[in-house]
């Protein structure tokens, strides 16, 4: 839990390698998480006043509580593109594609569709990619064409 609001940290400042992008659950997660540390918290504010028996759960509790919290209040966007050494790995793909291989890429609202030079296709579904999303997916993209020499089409803008 740690970890991951320090990797949050981390994208927040730009010094990560790597593009998020939003889900369609994505609310539904950044909600579950206020939620549940909301109760924990109250939960563990009642317990303080209730009884003094679970002390070290108490503290647990009051630790807890507010990481899920800000865990929640920070929520970033569940999807992620990260290209290493000529490989690209999309959320909602199996396995990761040789940048090399790859003929186009289509950007829709809902999916990211990737031919390969064989005519083969992988959709990564279930994004909500908007119009400043797709631009920002281009960008990102374009910078790793240099080699590849693959066709980006924006299909939401």
């Amino acid at each position: 839990m740690l970890y991951d609001l320090y990797s949050k940290v981390q994208y927040i400042k730009g010094k990560k390698k790597y593009l998020l992008l939003h889900t369609i659950n994505d609310q539904y997660y950044k909600v579950t998480s206020i939620t549940l540390g909301t109760v924990v918290l109250l939960l563990t504010i009642g317990g303080t006043f209730w009884t003094t028996i679970f002390d070290s759960y108490l503290f647990i509790g009051y630790l807890v509580g507010p990481l899920i919290l800000l865990n929640g209040i920070l929520g970033l966007p569940k999807g992620k593109i990260q290209i290493k050494s000529n490989n690209i790995s999309i959320t909602g793909l199996d396995k990761t594609m040789d940048l090399r291989q790859i003929s186009s890429i289509e950007i829709n609202n809902d999916k990211i569709i990737m031919r390969t030079t064989n005519n083969q296709t992988a959709i990564a579904g279930n994004l909500d990619i908007d119009s400043e999303a797709s631009i920002e997916i281009e960008k990102h993209l374009s910078n790793y064409n240099s080699d590849s020499n693959f066709k980006i089409e924006n299909k939401v803008c």
